[in-house]
């Protein structure tokens, strides 16, 4: 019994192992194209064609709208018991202005994430001095009454809690005992 490959056996092994080198090879390099086509189609999907239909979808009061839009859901479906925000009248009371990279400060919305635009219209919250889109922080506060970012509140603390002094109003206090104990 001999252990050595005959001749003609070496030679067919080696084709074998080449013809599957190759199919390997051409099986890979197709997967990477395929893979390369998907990526660029989905990067290429969301821009505009010409650099000018970028302008066209900026709404005619210089409003640029973020893309991102959350949804209340009514769990339980009463819905009508819940604690609610604020009133249009008094949203509408709260200063608004356009972004400007210029002034500096925050440059993402803390609600939707996406990054302000130049020109964009902002809203400020009062007492914290916070800035949104302005649509974000409109519905955000029809939803709920502080500030998403540091949960100030205008409104006056419900009656059953001890305290029935307004959260705003709590927070330059616990401040001003910070200062005092520094002195």
């Amino acid at each position: 019994m001999s252990t050595h490959a005959s001749p003609g056996g070496a030679s067919s092994s080696s084709f074998l192992f080449t013809t599957l080198s190759f199919s390997f090879a051409v099986a890979v390099s197709l997967g990477l194209l395929s893979a390369l086509l998907v990526v660029f189609y989905i990067c290429c999907r969301g821009r505009p064609q010409n650099p000018g239909s970028a302008l066209a979808a900026i709404p005619a009061e210089g409003v640029l709208q973020p893309h991102i839009i959350f949804v209340a859901e009514d769990d339980d479906g009463e819905g009508g018991d819940r604690a609610s925000g604020l009133d249009q009248a008094v949203i509408s009371s709260y200063p608004k202005f356009p972004f400007s990279a210029a002034k500096g400060g925050d440059t993402v919305c803390s609600i939707c994430l996406c990054e302000y635009r130049e020109g964009e219209m902002l809203r400020m919250m009062p007492d914290c001095h916070h800035y949104f889109h302005l649509l974000c922080i409109d519905v955000w506060l029809r939803l709920n009454a502080s500030c998403p970012v540091c949960r100030t509140s205008p409104l006056p603390t419900p009656v059953s809690t001890p305290i029935s002094t307004p959260l705003s109003e709590l927070v330059p206090l616990s401040q001003f005992a910070a200062d005092r104990n520094r002195s």
